[in-house]
């Protein structure tokens, strides 16, 4: 077939299956080899039909066949093969397939074709079951698309993603992956999509785990004005950006009459560390006085008091306890009692 430039023939040999039992009642392609030859043949052919037909073997069920077709592309790949190697190669998940997906990552960086990471970051959305992104996809996207010499391919890849943030679960969160992969190019798409109020709890969630200080004061406004479910958002993002600048935001947040409001600047505030927290603290005192922030105390929540009371008379604890512990300090003072740390050995 290959002498006569039988492209349709070498086609219909790729989907040919044979499949036998052999002696330990396992089932053998006999075909397997044919379709081997017909991949040699294909690349040797090299024109337009013989590269489109060469593209089904990308998708063969034996991973030996996958790897021939890298193979017979050759050095330099046609374009056309490696816009179905990168849509292909984002599938190759489970065993034995890790290492051939690496090859043909290795493949696409180095066209340095922008293109090629849209694609491939547009078949890791369709990624099913258990698959997950790694750090080489992550890697793959980030490396394609900075090879964009007009430097646009990243920002425009993170507004390409920005709808998928409302899919279902798993599109959902492969699209958060994706844009904290892209980095700094994602924030801005991301700030715009705040002001939509569908968008909005999704990019918040993302915006946290980007921790672009960037991203502070439009989630710092949302936690002061927001309603109830956008300031728990809010707080929690900023929990995770860790931004000093917000521990007083935080803590005028902890006093809200919601709980749930209550609580999550309160686990916000651990995250943030408790030098900020001491300082936003201090200035509180400063600004309500003591007489005025003990009649504005709320019931706290969640086991906060407890864990904090535990610094004060109990043994020493982390430091993820600290801005509670500071908060029940302040309670101590505003009580007029007076609280010694118990000194650490």
């Amino acid at each position: 077939m290959e002498r006569h430039a039988d492209v349709e023939g070498l086609r219909r040999v790729l989907m040919k299956r044979d499949l036998l039992k052999d002696t330990g009642g396992a089932f053998v392609d006999i075909a397997f080899a044919r379709r081997l030859d017909a991949v040699g043949a294909l690349g040797r052919l090299g024109d337009d039909d013989a590269v489109d037909a060469l593209a089904h073997a990308l998708h063969d069920i034996d991973p030996r066949v996958r790897a021939a077709a890298l193979d017979a592309a050759g050095d330099a790949p046609h374009p056309a093969f490696l816009e179905r190697l990168a849509a292909a190669a984002a599938g190759w998940r489970g065993d034995g397939l890790h290492a051939l997906r690496g090859r043909a990552l290795a493949i696409l960086t180095c066209t340095r074709k922008p293109d090629l990471g849209a694609l491939y970051a547009e078949a890791l959305l369709d990624l099913t079951g258990d698959e997950e992104i790694d750090a080489d996809d992550e890697d793959a996207v980030r490396r394609l698309l900075d090879a964009d010499p007009s430097g646009a391919a990243p920002a425009a890849m993170a507004w390409r993603l920005i709808p998928e943030i409302l899919g279902d679960e798993r599109r959902r969160e492969h699209a958060a992956t994706l844009m904290v992969a892209l980095g700094k190019d994602a924030v801005e798409p991301l700030l715009a999509a705040l002001r939509d109020d569908e968008l909005r709890p999704a990019a918040t969630r993302v915006l946290g785990r980007l921790r672009d200080p960037r991203s502070v004061p439009l989630l710092t406004e949302l936690l002061r004005n927001g309603d109830l479910a956008d300031r728990v958002a809010a707080a929690d993002a900023l929990g995770d950006v860790r931004d000093p600048r917000t521990a007083d935001d935080l803590l005028r947040a902890a006093f809200a009459e919601e709980v749930e409001a209550r609580d999550a600047a309160l686990g916000a505030l651990d995250r943030l560390g408790s030098a900020g927290v001491v300082a936003a603290v201090t200035r509180a005192l400063d600004s309500v006085g003591m007489e005025r922030y003990a009649a504005l105390r709320p019931p706290w929540s969640s086991g906060y008091g407890a864990r904090a009371e535990s610094l004060f008379v109990g043994p020493p604890v982390s430091a993820s306890t600290a801005s509670a512990a500071s908060i029940q300090a302040v309670d101590h003072r505003a009580n007029g009692v007076r609280t010694v740390p118990k000194r650490r050995t």
